[in-house]
Parts: structure tokens; sequence; C-alpha cells
């Protein structure tokens, strides 16, 4: 019995715990951020948008991805336009989200790459061209972005995307088709 007793103390201390621990650690993020550190700004903008360890604000989250961003965080520019284009609290600017698509895809986020590409093949915000558009899935896609991938196999008619996922990597291969290309 005594010992049922100290399992279930260590439990609860366990217990009670983390949610401390995550308050440090949240803390600790903040003050980092605060000096400039942009990687700790980009994860606690996305704590801030999921509700992971703090409460969930979608405004303190699109501050601290704009803190990234501007500070060359290439993932904070992709999450910040992706949290502007799902906004329902602010009209949507497709110019301004794909500027930071852009900004994204030139700082090598796979994602952004892989989020501007749909920007051009839909003609959202840019001038639609499928060109462009399969350029952008192919840059995501050898970033590592699988959803750049499938959607660059999706959007032509004249090339096909074979995507491997192995263990450690995704892989993508082009096997162009020799018919009907010009």
């Amino acid at each position: 019995m005594n010992s049922i007793r100290k399992l279930l103390l260590f439990i609860a201390i366990g217990t009670l715990s983390v949610p401390v621990a995550n308050a440090q650690s949240v803390k600790q993020l903040e003050a980092l951020c605060a000096l400039g550190n942009v990687d700790e700004c980009f994860k606690l903008g996305w704590m801030y948008s999921k509700g992971e360890g703090v409460r969930q604000d979608k405004s303190k989250a699109v501050e601290l991805y704009t803190k990234a961003c501007d500070g060359g965080y290439a993932d904070g520019c992709s999450n910040l336009g992706l949290m502007y284009l799902r906004s329902e609290d602010v009209r949507q600017d497709m110019l301004k989200i794909a500027e930071l698509f852009t900004k994204a895809c030139n700082g090598r986020s796979a994602i952004g790459c892989g989020n501007l590409g749909l920007m051009y093949q839909r003609g959202e915000g840019v001038q639609q061209d499928n060109s462009k558009a399969v350029e952008l899935f192919t840059k995501a896609c050898e970033g590592g972005d699988a959803t750049g991938a499938t959607t660059w196999a999706r959007c032509t008619t004249k090339a096909k995307a074979f995507v491997k996922i192995s263990s450690k990597r995704l892989s993508c291969t082009r096997k162009h088709v020799v018919e009907g290309m010009p």
C-alpha cells in the first residue's frame, strides 16, 4: 500500500510539473526572442498559432511570425503568409501574401515555394503562369516539401513527378514525357 501511495504521489508531482516546465520554456523563448533570436520568435509564433503550451492567440502569432520574417527566418514568412491567407479577421491581401511566399521561397523555404507555386497556378495575387508554378513546385520538391511535389505532378501534362519517401529523406525525381513536348 505504501508503494502505491509513493507511485501516485510521483505521478501527481510529474503531472503538475509539466505546465510549470512549459511556462518556464515559454518565458525563456520570449526572452530569447526579445533579444532578436528569430528562431525562438518562430517557435513562439507556432506555439501561439496552435495553442501549444500557451493559450491560442492568432494576433500574437502574427506578431511573432512578422518578427521572425523581418529577421530573415524564411519559414516565418511562409507561416505569416498562411496566417493571412487563412485569416477570418483581416481582409486577404493576395499581393502581400504572394510577397511573403516569395520572400520565404527566396530564403529557401520549401513550403514557401510550394505555396507560391499554388498562387501562380491559380493566378492569385500574381499573373497566372503554369511554367512558373512548375518551377516553384520543383523547387519545393527538391527542398523536401511533399505537397509541392504532388502538386507539381498534377499541374503539368508534359511531365510526371515520382516521389519516393524513404525513412531518411524525401527524394524527388522527374521523368519527362518525350511525346508531345515542343
